[in-house]
């Protein structure tokens, strides 16, 4: 298997693992998906990337997005047990410094990662647009309809 795809499965992994407390899965489901999760572990342990493809596999085959129809209030369907949730946790750190040593950074996988500040953040060189009550970063105030002539005398505020 090629870096790239292995890459690849391991983003898609992170995804799919950050988004586990969403999902809601039958008992039977959550016992594949535990095993799944347990040989994720191994395979990550020993960057065996043929094993990481077939734990991914196995999870897209159970994770709620490859369901066509899914109803929301069938008691069949439980959130994730917490034995699975606390292994998974464990497992998305492993995953992001997998990521960072194969040279895949900087896209916000990891939970802690703030946006750049505006001093950071890269420039277009365009500056950004200034005055007017439009301007970026503001808002009208709350309950308010700004009319074209930057007055805010919408309903219910007559002056």
């Amino acid at each position: 298997m090629t870096d790239r795809r292995y890459r690849r499965n391991l983003l898609t992994l992170h995804r799919l693992l950050t988004e586990h407390r969403e999902w809601r899965l039958s008992p039977a489901q959550w016992a594949r998906a535990g095993r799944a999760i347990e040989n994720l572990g191994r395979y990550l342990a020993a960057q065996d990337a043929e094993g990481v493809n077939a734990v991914l596999r196995q999870l897209e085959d159970v994770e709620p997005g490859s369901r066509a129809v899914t109803r929301i209030d069938d008691p069949g369907w439980i959130p994730v047990p917490e034995p699975i949730s606390i292994r998974i946790v464990e497992l998305v750190p492993i995953i992001v410094e997998q990521l960072d040593s194969l040279g895949v950074n900087g896209y916000g996988l990891s939970d802690t990662t703030a946006p750049p500040s505006p001093a950071t953040a890269p420039t277009t060189g365009k500056k950004p647009p200034t005055g007017g009550p439009l301007s970026l970063g503001t808002h009208p105030p709350r309950g308010g309809n700004l009319r074209p002539d930057g007055t805010d005398q919408g309903p219910g505020r007559a002056r």
